[in-house]
């Protein structure tokens, strides 16, 4: 009867789980891929576990497309990860529909493969961009797709950027026990961006995503800060320590997103 079921999401390994950041943003929270003897290993898992996802579940689930036309499906989301999709574009390339483009890719999110993120509108005013972004939930599934095998080669990657952005928006994502309907972005044409927006606890926060052991407030920060009436802005980073850069911005160390609860 309604009411009387609860759902919990399980979610793959979070690094508050397994305190290992390098491996768990290179092999993925799967754990049979973190828990691998190797990175060869754990590679040839997540292989065989796409392989298997593309030739029977999407196609239980109503997928219906050949296996070849699955995995462009995929090796496109993996070059939009973390950008502004393009649903013409995509639906182009893949001799679909629009509608039937969306389709599919509500599948994929339903099974928690992918998270769309949509943009935050508020200032009607502006030139805000209104079309949602697509991240592969999985880092290490993302890494596969990309044909990243080790820690070397992610950090050569010329997809690191976008690499670390997804990785901290999931971390980011299950330390505040967000839902997705929870979690924006926001750009301006032209002007200014954020990679993560969420109302938290009657919080504005921003979350910026910088891959760097140098991290700097930038102007685009600054205009996002300003113009969403932020109360604090994290400008998330793979450095192990937290420290304020000023009254209303930190340094944050993935680690600690946790800390930001209270």
């Amino acid at each position: 009867m309604a009411g009387r079921i609860a759902y919990t999401h399980v979610t793959p390994f979070q690094l508050s789980e397994v305190r290992e950041q390098k491996k768990l943003w290179v092999r993925g929270g799967f754990p049979r891929s973190f828990l691998a003897a190797s990175d060869a290993a754990s590679l040839r898992w997540r292989e065989t576990y796409m392989q298997t996802y593309f030739e029977r579940d999407l196609v239980a689930l109503g997928m219906n497309l050949p296996p070849q036309r699955i995995l462009r499906l995929w090796a496109l989301l993996a070059q939009y990860h973390g950008n502004v999709v393009n649903y013409t574009k995509m639906a182009q390339f893949l001799d679909l529909s629009v509608p039937t483009l969306k389709n599919y890719l509500s599948l994929l999110e339903g099974t928690f493969m992918i998270r769309t993120l949509s943009p935050w509108h508020e200032n009607g005013g502006k030139r805000l961009v209104k079309s949602p972004k697509i991240y592969i939930r999985d880092n290490g599934i993302f890494h596969q797709l990309l044909g990243i095998k080790n820690e070397e080669e992610l950090i050569m990657h010329i997809e690191r950027g976008a690499s670390w952005e997804g990785f901290a928006l999931e971390e980011i994502a299950k330390a505040l026990n967000l839902r997705n309907i929870e979690c924006y972005f926001w750009a301006a044409h032209q002007q200014a961006e954020l990679d993560l927006f969420v109302l938290y606890k009657g919080r504005k926060l921003g979350f910026e995503c910088q891959c760097t052991d140098q991290p700097r407030l930038t102007k685009s920060m600054v205009n996002a800060r300003e113009a969403l009436k932020l109360d604090h802005l994290y400008l998330v980073t793979p450095i192990e320590d937290t420290f304020p850069l000023d009254g209303h911005t930190t340094i944050l160390a993935l680690k600690d997103c946790a800390k930001i609860v209270g």
